[in-house]
């Protein structure tokens, strides 16, 4: 794993407000579409992001296991949206990702009356 350090971390266009936000280090060479802004708010979507960064970085769920040190079952779990995982599991397996997670307030759509 790469050295992390304020000035190594490469801040993507600012997304709206309540939306996570995903820190890449500079030097890792991801497709454009991987660097990305997401919205999280289902365990099944923060798990199809891990389970993404994973598979361009080339890891099995093993070998992410063995970094962030938990079990393999424990990654196939996170990844398929369990809620069962503790949340000191899924920030080590996160930051072994070389990702940071923002939480920021929940937008609101219109509401009815904007729309009609």
């Amino acid at each position: 794993m790469l050295p992390r350090s304020e000035s190594s971390l490469k801040r993507q266009v600012d997304p709206p407000q309540g939306i996570l936000r995903v820190y890449t280090l500079e030097g890792i060479e991801w497709p454009t579409e991987a660097v990305m802004d997401q919205l999280v708010r289902l365990p099944r979507q923060l798990g199809a992001i891990i389970q993404s960064a994973r598979a361009r970085q080339g890891m099995t769920q093993s070998e992410l296991a063995g970094i962030s040190r938990t079990q393999q079952k424990t990654i196939s779990a996170i990844e398929n949206g369990s809620v069962g995982v503790k949340f000191g599991t899924l920030l080590r397996v996160i930051a072994s990702l070389d990702l940071d997670i923002k939480i920021g307030p929940r937008e609101r759509g219109p509401s009815i009356e904007d729309v009609f």
